[in-house]
């Protein structure tokens, strides 16, 4: 069988058309679909040089913004002490109960409670899908990335009984306090038989664990380190026999006075 000329150039074309399709589809093909991601990523990556190149016209103001932002939490955490014990409450009331003039009969210090934020860690990480994985993805320790510090509440509930005004200075003490403290629960009566308030005050102190403000330790002054007898009873004991003695020695004498003098007398006569 013989094939013409004409016939062998159709073939010829046909055989060229096959290929340029196989070419264009399969290696031309993903070029092409290359380029178009690479086109979706230059857009990604322009938008995001364009926010960048903006911060950069923005760094002086970015470092001032973030210095002064860094002032603010150093100011802020240095109003928190660094730790609180029960003491530190029932002297901070002893010395507003002598300098407002009021009667703080009883005080209950409850123990410290950790302030929950609003991030919680109890939500377990996305874990990647077995046989993926993602290069691009940041791996959070969180031992490592744990927060510096820990923000606890201590509340304490106190009997306060004393005038309106000093109720006032009492409350302004409190919420103006250089530690930071907060009302929670005021609840008074009015006794007209004294003519005070009394009733129950409940408020919170706070203090922030990892501060770098040192804890400052009670002192009390009143009582001498040693003092054996705290309550002054021996001595108070001690000093009135002493006392006695000494009225018994007085009395004695003048009695013996009293006898010379008669003497003295009868022999005059």
């Amino acid at each position: 069988m013989s094939v013409s000329d004409r016939d062998k150039r159709i073939l010829i074309l046909f055989v060229g058309i096959l290929i340029f399709v196989l070419v264009y589809y399969f290696p031309i093909r993903g070029y092409i679909d290359d380029t178009d991601k690479v086109k979706l990523e230059n857009i990604t990556l322009t938008s995001r040089l364009a926010e960048l190149e903006g911060k950069v016209e923005k760094e002086a103001e970015i470092k001032a913004d973030t210095t002064n932002y860094k002032a603010k939490i150093i100011n802020l955490v240095s109003k928190f002490p660094s730790f609180l014990q029960t003491e530190n409450e029932i002297m901070n009331m002893v010395e507003l109960e002598n300098e407002l003039k009021i009667e703080i009969p009883s005080i209950t210090v409850n123990e410290p409670v950790e302030v929950q934020t609003s991030v919680s860690t109890d939500k377990p990480a996305p874990q990647p899908e077995a046989g993926k994985e993602n290069p691009d993805e940041i791996v959070v320790d969180p031992i490592v990335n744990a927060p510096k510090y820990k923000l606890y509440s201590m509340s304490t509930s106190i009997i306060y009984k004393g005038g309106y005004n000093n109720l006032k200075e009492f409350l302004d003490k409190i919420t103006e306090s250089s530690d930071k403290k907060s009302l929670n629960t005021v609840s008074l009566t009015f006794d007209s038989k004294t003519g005070n308030l009394d009733g129950n005050i409940v408020y919170d102190s706070y203090f922030l664990e990892g501060s770098d403000r040192p804890y400052e330790e009670i002192i009390t002054k009143t009582i001498k380190h040693g003092t054996k007898n705290i309550f002054g009873t021996v001595d108070a004991a001690k000093k009135k026999k002493s006392e006695d003695g000494e009225n018994n020695e007085i009395t004695e004498g003048s009695g013996l006075t009293e006898e010379g003098e008669a003497d003295k007398e009868g022999e005059a006569e």
